[in-house]
């Protein structure tokens, strides 16, 4: 394989590969907003089920934006009459708006409170 054959296939990959990143990561700002539009909307989403204390979303795993819609990974944390439990979910939030919410079903939290918890 020459040289010019493997400068060409590095070329065509790298402009294939800025061509498909639409997405960017999101700012601080972008990140907080869209993280209470989730928080609230999985709280609403689990009903009576979740405990009416607080919107707290404790961890977001990714944030992409491409312009005003942000998508997120996030984990919802929260209490019940059984413990405490744990959701993954993704959201896609334009503005403060959710419009779209995928909640995968909780699981219950085991570990100390002190292993895993942030504010």
């Amino acid at each position: 394989m020459s040289v010019k054959t493997v400068l060409i296939g590095t070329i065509a990959g790298l402009a294939l590969s800025l061509s498909a990143a639409g997405a960017f990561a999101c700012s601080q700002a972008q990140e907080e907003a869209a993280g209470h539009a989730a928080a609230a909307a999985a709280r609403q989403e689990l009903g009576d089920v979740a405990s009416r204390q607080s919107d707290r979303l404790i961890k977001i795993s990714y944030c992409k934006a491409d312009g005003d819609t942000v998508v997120i990974g996030f984990t919802y944390n929260y209490m019940s009459d059984e413990g405490a439990y744990a959701v993954d979910g993704t959201a896609k939030v334009e503005g403060d708006d959710v419009q779209s919410l995928n909640l995968h079903r909780p699981d219950r939290v085991w570990a100390s409170i002190d292993t895993y918890y942030t504010e």
